[in-house]
């Protein structure tokens, strides 16, 4: 199956009627509806690839489809991706989440031609084709498949395992179990299914290997497994006692080198100031989203500014990464802890609000995309994406208090998220720190 198989069984749809909470036995190969936008998109998705998602119970013939529910998979399934690249492949779901849980949103399957999707649209159109574009879409969403045709995703340095409130069965989890007994931590009973106890398993073993602790299994910790899904599994020569070291050829002295990262020091001590605490032992690590790999959650974008970066005066400061394909370079410090208090830093000194001050969320995404106005799209995206991993705490009339600890938390955990793309795994605790350590700077 493909994710254009979707597209096609949709299309076999068109003109049917919409019917607002509909109700779908997902089983059922030959349903001619009616459907609502959820039930229609669980339906064509469970039928063209044996995929149950966006439901809740975990149940093909008696659960409910919702909107809300395909964002929930989709965090923590991994598929989030741009409105535009959903768009530019068929069988993509484009998204608009519903502002607050209960409420409506809207879910469409692409046709990946760049405009048109098909979706159970409403009373008066019902089923249709038609064009997405200058409509309100929050992200797009692209099902992984285990197939064959899908392959080209299986050895992407970016694939990773992690746990799901609905997990689907998976041949190469039941390979992660078996590595993970192999190595003597227990994941629980093989069977394909990537739960709590696998989840746990994972951490136990990442925090004996020296790894970052976050029960994901990506690159650095499958080839620590022995897994193949990465390419071959080889030595490392920048390995001793369990410590991953940086690669020091892919780093270097020269701060105006953007095709390498930039250190201060050659093996900077990362670690969490919190026990337990979420952090990147190894900032470089080419499979890490960029808000772990640089120990810097807010992924504060770096500038020389003219000979020197106000970053580089920040107490934990040893470097700044290569510049991305947009040209941003982002500042790296050993622990998470010390970038929380540099992007607090920003927030009430750079920003000059003060830290018994407060500010709009609405001024707060001005001053992030650099626009003249908070209306302008740019300064929407970031709000947007703020909304959804506060989990809807967030709109453009929130006001931060930046002396408050509990509204800088949400508004963390919205900013970290937004730069990550899922839901930071950051602990409360090294927030709490890391707003305490900038009120010191």
């Amino acid at each position: 199956m493909a994710l254009q198989d979707i597209v096609s069984l949709a299309r076999k749809h068109i003109g049917e009627e919409y019917v607002f909470g509909a109700m779908v036995n997902y089983t059922i190969s030959n349903h001619r509806g009616p459907w609502d936008c959820a039930e229609f998109a669980t339906w064509c998705t469970y039928q063209a690839t044996g995929k149950l998602l966006g439901v809740e119970p975990n149940d093909a013939r008696n659960g409910d489809a919702y909107t809300g529910f395909w964002a929930d998979d989709a965090r923590s399934l991994n598929m989030i991706v741009s409105v535009e690249e959903a768009l530019r492949n068929a069988g993509y779901m484009l998204l608009r989440l519903p502002q607050q849980r209960g409420r409506i949103g809207h879910i469409a399957i692409s046709t990946g031609n760049g405009r048109d999707v098909v979706e159970a649209a409403s009373r008066k159109l019902g089923v249709v084709e038609q064009s997405a574009i200058g409509r309100v879409w929050d992200f797009g969403i692209k099902i992984s498949l285990d197939d064959a045709d899908n392959m080209e995703d299986a050895y992407s340095p970016a694939l990773h395992f992690r746990a799901s409130r609905n997990p689907v069965y998976d041949k190469r989890i039941e390979q992660i179990q078996l590595a993970l007994r192999k190595k003597g931590f227990d994941p629980g009973p093989i069977d394909g299914l990537f739960g709590s106890a696998v989840e746990t398993a994972v951490a136990q073993f990442q925090r004996a290997e020296g790894l970052v602790i976050d029960g994901i299994v990506g690159k650095e910790t499958g080839m620590a497994l022995g897994l193949p899904f990465w390419g071959p599994v080889q030595d490392s020569e920048n390995q001793q006692d369990g410590i991953k070291f940086l690669d020091l050829e892919q780093t270097t002295s020269d701060p105006t080198d953007d095709k390498k990262d930039y250190f201060t020091v050659e093996n900077p001590n990362f670690r969490s100031l919190v026990e337990g605490g979420i952090f990147s032992s190894n900032p470089h690590a080419g499979g890490g989203k960029r808000a772990f790999r640089t120990n810097n959650p807010g992924a504060i974008n770096f500038d020389f500014n003219g000979g020197g970066a106000w970053q580089t005066r920040m107490p934990g400061f040893v470097g700044r990464t290569f510049a991305d394909k947009h040209g941003n370079k982002t500042a790296i410090y050993e622990t998470p802890e010390q970038g929380i208090a540099a992007w607090y830093y920003l927030l009430t000194n750079r920003y000059g609000f003060g830290s018994d001050a407060s500010a709009l969320i609405q001024e707060l995404a001005r001053r992030y995309a650099g626009v003249n106005s908070w209306r302008d799209s740019a300064a929407r995206n970031y709000i947007r994406g703020w909304t959804v991993f506060s989990d809807n705490r967030l709109n453009e009339n929130s006001r931060i208090h930046f002396d408050y600890d509990d509204e800088l938390i949400w508004f963390a955990k919205g900013n970290f998220g937004f730069e990550l793309g899922e839901p930071t795994a950051l602990k409360e605790e090294q927030m709490r720190l890391g707003f305490k350590l900038g009120r010191e700077l």
